[in-house]
């Protein structure tokens, strides 16, 4: 029995020193160690040139370093030599749905997660590495926009202007079609606007739309994110490549039913046969973008829908030329006029603040009859240029409601600016110089202060995700509103207005004891507004006013578009002087900030997926002074038909927006 144990054992011996033995190490992995970090993390302000064109690249490829150097050391622990295939991912950590559910398995939401590799999505092989030996792989990577090359941010050449002569040969166009004139016609009596302007309208309209059909990648319509990122490396012998499924071997191919899976949950879940694995890196990096107006401000005709555009402001940091259509960072927002509302305005002028607009004053402008009233319309500006400047000693972007004259046709003018840059989810903070808006004696000018997130285009590529329930498109109002299963339009707002804390006794349940305030004070109202077109998918969908933690949500009515959340400041602490007001925009909450600084932000209000549908298309940033009806604020204690043209301008300034 000895002498037969020794033969096996010596067999064994033998077949075991010809199996082959697999196994891989990767150490000292830095994904950018071309840059120098702190404490393993790797912050960067994003260049933005050329991003509105191609979107954004980090690193940019105008930068000192137009690539992050990988470098890590890979050993063969295997008994044998061999070749071995290497692909680096990096994912945005700070803005992403968990990978897996509860039960374990994956979270079809997390296809929506922003993570890529190489541009060429495919492996990169190494030398033949002898048993036991290390070698050090140095390879280079950046963060791209698209970097799943999905077909539905493809598309034709983008416009991003237009001439007087492609305008004009579009409503040539237009008008030699007898049933599109026909549609003018009726869309214009329903808008309550000239023919000649709806057909200018129409031909912005199609100079606008952006053809899905082409086969141009618009990295531009799914940007990076902000926010921390990670980075990993799977690695394996090059023979065993073909043994993956494409969310390991192609991170641009979908599954069968249409759903991307995240290559970081791939390789930590389903291929421990397949002989790859998953190393991560210690290291992160933290990117940020700035947007300010030292790049000019552009005017976009193709967003100003008024057929006559006076152009006698314009200069070198304001206007239409190529100069600026590749470097502003913003352009001027043009306000969608309701022309089936119109105000009844007092016909007196005064500068509400600093002549001190006292309440007995209001009361007497409260009594005006009609022929001392001016009929008219909220308007935008026809001369670009004029209420929106860069203000070189500030060094910020002016907004000016202007000053009336009594002598002239007095109007109330709204006034803004947008960034040209889309980003999916953010925390965006802007540093902006608001003017106050009441009185010493506590009456409101009629302006409300805005810091606002709106979708970047309205096409299919940019549609949120699906509301089972169905969406109430946002221009159409009423209880039998037809519900679409997805829609373009998203919006997150920071109002800043005068009016009542409280909602009408309407908002409340029967026989509830209504609470009052009378609002004839210093304090301003800060609202926070989600527009979720009205999604009943959240579990907590409400009607009326309700607590939600210690805020109290308000929806008017079942098919009512947005959820608010008004909250009471002190006008000294909220405008008038250099602030930071904050959205915080993830994929399951929104928090909205205001703070005298980036590190003294305190939270106003609050919302969440259980409440109410967040957006997850891409958004521009709107920054606007503009003129309500008191109607859109109930309770209100002042009318704006009762409060007199400004005497003087109405001046904010826009510093900076950071999203990070």
């Amino acid at each position: 029995m000895i002498r037969v144990f020794g033969l096996l054992l010596l067999l064994s011996l033998i077949v075991g020193s010809c199996t082959e033995k697999r196994g891989v190490e990767v150490t000292n992995f830095n994904p950018f160690s071309n840059y120098p970090t702190q404490d393993s993390i790797l912050s960067v302000v994003v260049n933005l040139e050329d991003a509105i064109k191609n979107g954004i690249m980090i690193p940019n490829p105008k930068d000192e370093l137009p690539y992050f150097q990988i470098r890590f050391t890979l050993t063969n622990t295997g008994n044998k030599a061999r070749k071995f295939a290497y692909k680096v991912f990096y994912q945005n950590e700070s803005y992403k749905h968990k990978e897996e559910l509860e039960n374990g398995e994956y979270n079809p939401k997390a296809s929506d997660n922003f993570y890529g590799s190489w541009e060429s999505d495919d492996f990169h092989f190494t030398p033949k590495v002898e048993a036991g030996a290390s070698i050090e792989i140095i390879d280079s990577i950046r963060i791209i926009g698209n970097p799943r090359n999905e077909i539905k941010y493809f598309g034709a050449p983008r416009r991003y202007n237009a001439t007087l002569e492609d305008i004009n040969r579009q409503m040539d166009e237009i008008r030699s079609s007898g049933d599109w004139m026909a549609q003018i016609q009726q869309k214009a009596a329903d808008s309550k606007i000239e023919v000649e302007e709806q057909i200018y309208r129409d031909a912005l309209w199609m100079l606008n739309r952006n053809s899905p059909e082409g086969e141009e990648n618009h990295r531009w319509k799914r940007n990076p994110r902000m926010g921390t990122y990670r980075f990993s490396v799977a690695v394996g012998a090059m023979e065993d490549v073909d043994k993956l499924t494409p969310p390991g071997k192609f991170t641009s191919i979908a599954d069968t039913t249409g759903i991307f899976i995240d290559p970081f949950y791939y390789f930590e879940n389903e291929v421990s046969d397949k002989g790859f694995r998953l190393y991560e890196s210690p290291y992160r990096l933290k990117a940020l973008s700035k947007m300010d107006g030292t790049g000019g401000v552009f005017v976009n005709r193709l967003k100003y829908t008024r057929p006559k555009l006076d152009t006698s402001y314009y200069n070198k940091d304001v206007n239409d030329d190529d100069s600026l259509v590749f470097t502003a960072l913003f352009e001027q927002y043009f306000h969608d006029i309701n022309r089936n509302f119109s105000y009844k305005n007092v016909k007196a002028r005064k500068d509400v603040i600093g002549d001190n607009l006292t309440q007995k004053e209001y009361s007497r402008y409260s009594q005006y009859s009609d022929n001392q009233r001016v009929v008219g319309h909220f308007k935008v500006t026809e001369a670009p240029g004029r209420t929106v400047y860069y203000d070189d000693e500030k060094g910020a972007i002016a907004l000016q409601n202007p000053s009336q004259d009594l002598s002239g046709k007095m109007t109330k003018e709204n006034v803004g600016i947008n960034s040209r840059i889309g980003l999916q989810y953010g925390t965006y903070r802007a540093k902006i110089r608001f003017p106050e808006i009441i009185s010493e004696d506590h009456v409101w000018n009629g302006i409300t202060c805005a810091f606002w997130l709106i979708f970047q285009e309205e096409s299919e590529w940019n549609n949120r995700s699906s509301c089972v329930a169905g969406y109430i498109p946002k221009y159409i109002d009423g209880e039998t509103d037809v519900r679409v299963a997805e829609n373009h339009y998203s919006e997150i707002d920071i109002e800043i207005v005068k009016t009542s804390k409280y909602w009408p006794k309407s908002s409340y349940p029967p026989n509830s004891k209504v609470p009052i305030d009378d609002a004839l004070n210093n304090n301003v109202i800060v609202t926070a507004t989600n527009w979720d077109l009205a999604c009943t998918d959240p579990s907590g969908f409400s009607v009326g006013a309700n607590p939600f933690e210690e805020y109290t949500t308000h929806r008017w009515n079942h098919w009512y578009k947005a959820l608010s959340i008004k909250t009471e400041h002190d006008q000294n602490n909220t405008l008038g002087k250099d602030l930071y007001y904050e959205i915080q925009w993830k994929p399951n909450e929104i928090v909205w900030r205001i703070g005298s600084s980036p590190e003294e932000m305190r939270v106003f209000a609050r919302m969440d997926s259980t409440i109410t549908k967040i957006p997850d298309n891409q958004m521009l940033t709107v920054i606007t002074q503009e003129y309500h009806d008191a109607s859109w604020w109930p309770i209100t204690p002042f009318k704006q038909d009762n409060i007199p043209f400004p005497s003087k301008p109405i001046t904010g300034y826009v510093y900076e927006v950071v999203v990070e």
